[in-house]
């Protein structure tokens, strides 16, 4: 999905399509926790898989805009090893639904999720 994800956004639009992409998976979690429709899981698992996709570019485009040229592999490396650590999300999140019930907990995640593109957009919106 990144080379998908890198031509479709314009300048400046990816981190407001990948946040859009991830609200609209954890909204399609949540109608799958509530229904268990196997059409929406696989449509949820696409949607996750463009969201990754794109907050992998956007991440690896701000370090490479950020990093010194003489640290850039390590800071690379760095940000590489921390995204990786998102792959505990499913297993805690597993474990969360034992006080939660998942609709509850991926209504909750896209409410953080939507929150974040809110924010962005504010954030354009002041600056320009």
């Amino acid at each position: 999905m990144q080379p998908v994800v890198r031509r479709a956004a314009r300048p400046g639009t990816l981190l407001a399509l990948a946040l859009g992409l991830t609200t609209t998976g954890f909204l399609l979690a949540a109608a799958v926790a509530a229904t268990g429709a196997l059409a929406l899981l696989l449509l949820a698992a696409v949607v996750f898989g463009a969201a990754y996709g794109a907050l992998q570019v956007w991440g690896l485009d701000a370090v490479q805009r950020l990093a010194p040229p003489e640290r850039l592999a390590g800071v690379t490396a760095v940000y590489q090893a921390v995204t990786y650590l998102g792959f505990a999300a499913p297993y805690l999140l597993t474990l969360a639904t034992g006080a939660v019930p998942p609709v509850l907990l991926m209504l909750a995640l896209a409410t953080a999720a939507g929150a974040c593109l809110l924010g962005l957009h504010r954030e354009v919106r002041g600056a320009g």
